[in-house]
């Protein structure tokens, strides 16, 4: 376990957070907009056509500030088209995405929809296509009063007092050879000068950013900010950065650290701003506006000019993982550790497309492991950030180079005096203990931890009617998309009829292989077999893979040389499920392991025992239909897992040595492998019914015999 140290002085604050930092972005692409915020007829549309569900979600997320209507969208849109009777809007092809705009969500419909779910436009004008007459025309429409063309057809269309739209985008990633309109540094820098001009003669008050560089990557990066900025500096008050990461050739460990690479690229702006505001002898200081960032595979997107005409179409719809949120995460913690030149930040997307929230067309709405982090940034990273010394160990990235293994930041509640702490261990392979010093807050007490986190990096959240997020922070997780895992021994996975795994399109199968040193070579191979529905059926149910945890997560794993062991996990299952099968899992020390189900009443069940178990051969159990665990939700499902670390173990390496918890097979976990199947109260209710029918009528006809 590594071990790490930091003080925290409220004498040393970096700077207020902005709460805009905590901001989202909602572009007209994929199904973002359409199927996402907006589907009339759905369920749950209110009486605009606008997802309650949605919003709900979205208020839960916490984004002050939502930037619109693009991203690439805008260089080719008119904002007029969006107005009016929905019956008279026109229908137009928008180039950016390749993708037929129906123009049923306008200026107004999102601005209404913003101050329902608590937010703030920050309006993006078209630099691409149009130009100053556009956006002026644009700003008069929302802000000014009345007795003008525009602000009296704002009136007439329904919204009599002006908007106040305080925030705006000149344009969106100029730099960018794909976007319509693209612009040398130069011409942009004039125009976007000009655009700034007539807009504040309209309003004043407003703030404005220009457009930075799409990326650090980009051949005109830093020269195209400091001409830009030359043109504007007393112009506009931000200059935007956009930044997205994946992982790359698997090579996990630079994808954790990429927070590293956050960092130079906002520290590399912001001397580019401050060696422009020296030359040109300026007094006021340019903040930035991070207002696209976000974990992308942008490897998987096979790029616009690829992509089939279409309305509303699936784009880059990432599934998160684990591992992506602590990105996340750690790219939240960059943010907060600039705030003192970082006042706005856009996350990207809101829905749908590389989006913290996803949903399915008169389906549900649900969470995506990303949304964890940032909600609870939003929610306790507002007040001033304290910088923060870490001491702690450091490790080799084939990327990044040398970076520390933890990775902290602070921020101190103005009003309450509370203190929050930020923090995530870059390691995937080892624990991490944090000392912290607080001699300097005598006044504070012990508080909540919330740590996020699982036992598999690869866990992600997929929507149901029927179960929960599988992940949420502390919350044990409840559902998994994967496919059950293989091990020696096992034949397959048997699905009852009218269930299944459903796999979107788009998505890929993911093999994570685990291979144990035997002492000489050999040659491996893996196949995978899937029997699919025929087309046009559909299984009314999903089935869900869940790891049920034999071990307590706020506990340390630490089996003794020479001795036997025993840890427990618990569970609480959020919806009534079907139990399919049990696979127990261990590694090399793994002995036996009970499933008990502890019932809301208190009763208990004895689900599933295995009492030899042996890792060299494992074996998948399935029940048969009636003896399948039927479970009303706010059961508590009880893992207890013993351990044999002593030379009776015949498959034990090493009786001698001290073990952990880890992946290797020489280190030990312990979870039962269960595919289940969510039901909704009256589906349960059915069920049960039918099974008490039919053991009462096996009773009855043994009577008989």
């Amino acid at each position: 376990m590594h071990q790490a140290a930091l003080t925290i002085d409220p004498a040393l604050p970096v700077s207020t957070v902005d709460p805009r930092l905590f901001g989202s972005f909602v572009e007209h692409m994929g199904r973002c907009v359409y199927t996402g915020i907006y589907e009339p007829g759905h369920p749950q549309a209110d009486a605009d056509g606008f997802r309650r569900d949605v919003a709900d979600l979205v208020r839960e997320l916490g984004v002050p500030i939502l930037r619109y209507p693009g991203g690439n969208f805008v260089s080719g849109y008119n904002w007029e088209d969006g107005i009016g009777p929905r019956d008279q809007r026109p229908r137009r092809l928008d180039l950016a995405w390749r993708s037929i705009e129906s123009n049923q969500v306008g200026v107004d419909d999102f601005v209404g929809w913003c101050k329902g779910v608590g937010s703030a436009p920050m309006m993006a004008v078209n630099l691409g296509t149009r130009g100053v007459d556009a956006a002026r025309t644009l700003l008069e429409y929302c802000n000014h009063p009345s007795g003008t063309y525009w602000s009296d057809l704002r009136r007439s269309n329904g919204s009599p007092e002006p908007y106040g739209v305080k925030l705006w985008c000149l344009g969106n990633e100029m730099d960018g050879p794909w976007q319509i309109g693209h612009k040398t540094a130069g011409e942009y820098a004039r125009l976007a000068a000009e655009t700034a001009k007539a807009m504040r003669r309209v309003d004043p008050s407003i703030e404005l950013a220009a457009c930075g560089s799409s990326h650090q990557r980009m051949p005109t990066f830093g020269g195209w900010e400091a001409t830009v900025l030359e043109e504007t500096y007393d112009l506009v008050d931000y200059i935007s950065l956009h930044s997205y990461y994946e992982e790359v050739g698997g090579d996990r460990d630079s994808f954790l650290a990429r927070a590293v690479d956050f960092d130079r690229f906002i520290e590399a702006v912001v001397a580019t701003c401050d060696h422009v505001r020296a030359t040109g002898r300026h007094t006021k200081r340019i903040n930035l506006s991070v207002d696209e960032w976000n974990v992308w595979f942008q490897s998987r997107f096979p790029g616009e000019e690829n992509l089939a005409w279409g309305e509303a179409p699936r784009l880059i719809e990432d599934t998160y993982s684990v591992t992506d949120a602590v990105v996340v995460g750690n790219l939240l913690i960059s943010l907060l550790r600039h705030a003192d030149r970082v006042k706005i930040g856009c996350l990207a997307q809101l829905v749908n497309v590389i989006a913290p929230i996803r949903s399915e067309p008169g389906g549900t709405a649900w969470r995506q492991t990303i949304f964890h982090p940032f909600a609870l940034t939003s929610k306790y990273g507002r007040g001033t950030v304290l910088r923060t010394e870490a001491t702690g160990p450091t490790h080799e990235t084939p990327e990044q180079g040398e970076v520390p293994i933890l990775d902290v930041t602070a921020v101190r509640d103005d009003e309450s005096g509370a203190v929050t702490l930020f923090a995530v261990n870059r390691d995937q392979r080892s624990e991490l203990q944090c000392e912290v010093d607080l001699r300097a807050c005598p006044g504070l007490v012990s508080g909540e931890h919330v740590a996020i986190s699982d036992a598999d990096p690869d866990a992600v959240n997929t929507g149901t009617a029927n179960g929960p997020d599988r992940f949420a922070g502390d919350d044990p997780v409840n559902r998994r998309p994967q496919l059950m895992e293989w091990a020696i021994g096992k034949g397959y996975d048997l699905y009852r009829p009218g269930t299944g795994k459903l796999l979107v399109p788009g998505e890929k199968i993911s093999w994570d292989q685990h291979i144990h040193a035997v002492g000489e070579e050999v040659t491996g191979g893996s196949e995978i077999g899937i029997w699919f529905y025929k087309k046009g059926e559909e299984p009314k149910k999903r089935s869900y893979l869940i790891g049920f945890t034999g071990i307590d997560r706020t506990k340390m794993l630490d089996i003794p040389p020479n001795s036997m062991a025993m840890t427990e996990g618990f569970t609480v299952l959020k919806e009534n499920a079907l139990i399919e099968n049990f696979q127990p899992h261990f590694h090399l020390r793994g002995k036996s392991m009970q499933v008990e189900a502890i019932l809301p009443d208190g009763s208990r069940q004895i689900i599933s025992y295995v009492g030899n178990f042996n890792f060299n051969w494992m074996t998948n159990y399935i029940y048969d239909d009636d003896a399948a665990p039927l479970l009303p939700k706010g059961t508590v499902i009880h893992v207890s897992a013993w351990y044999d670390n002593t030379k009776a173990n015949k498959n034990n390496p090493d009786p001698d040595q001290w073990v952990g918890y880890g992946d290797r097979t020489v280190d030990e976990m312990a979870h039962a492998w269960m595919n289940v199947v969510y039901f909704n109260d009256a589906e349960y209710k059915e069920l049960l019914a039918e099974r008490k029918a039919k053991a009462v009528k096996t009773t009855d006809n043994e009577k008989q015999q």
